[in-house]
């Protein structure tokens, strides 16, 4: 762990870094020595993902570094604490993820500010509005890199198979 556990409190939300884009939940507590949040999970259920679950903070955090995030400058007290955990728990069992208008960051800020939003969105938005086609196909690039890194490190025989489409799409591009 890289967060101080005497620090987090129930109702802070705290935040990863994935590969491609910046993770959050709402600290729920501890249960037996476990400390539990409130996220949208990564993982697939009956072929959707983000389905809004507690689970163990070592399962959110996974190997990534974890931090307290602060949105809008809000100073963790008690009833901001005890709204922020209230309204993750109320929507636990959800599964309306969205990229865009309903993402674990959009949880997260509503849950602690009572507003629903994601500069991580925002600034995509921002850059795609105002960028030339050249950095949008880049970040695209970027973005599709990231992902297949992710794919690799977790499943190290994909590495053959990615090897063996891009030799395909090479050889179907020299026809």
């Amino acid at each position: 762990m890289n967060i101080l556990n005497k620090k987090i409190q129930p109702g802070m939300a705290l935040g990863v870094q994935r590969p491609a884009y910046k993770h959050y939940c709402i600290y729920a507590g501890e249960i037996n020595g476990i400390q539990y949040v409130i996220h949208y999970s990564d993982d697939k259920i009956n072929g959707e993902k983000g389905r809004i679950e507690l689970a163990s903070l070592r399962d959110f955090q996974q190997d990534d570094t974890c931090w307290i995030e602060v949105f809008n400058g809000i100073e963790y007290s008690g009833a901001v604490l005890e709204i922020s955990l209230a309204r993750a728990v109320s929507r636990i069992g959800e599964q309306k993820y969205d990229a865009i208008n309903n993402n674990c960051e959009h949880l997260a800020t509503w849950c602690v500010t009572g507003e629903s939003r994601s500069r991580q969105v925002e600034e995509i938005v921002a850059g795609l509005i105002l960028a030339p086609r050249e950095i949008v196909q880049a970040k695209i690039a970027e973005y599709a890199a990231a992902m297949l890194n992710k794919v690799i490190e977790k499943h190290p025989l994909a590495t053959l198979a990615v090897a063996g489409t891009i030799l395909l799409v090479a050889v179907a591009q020299r026809r």
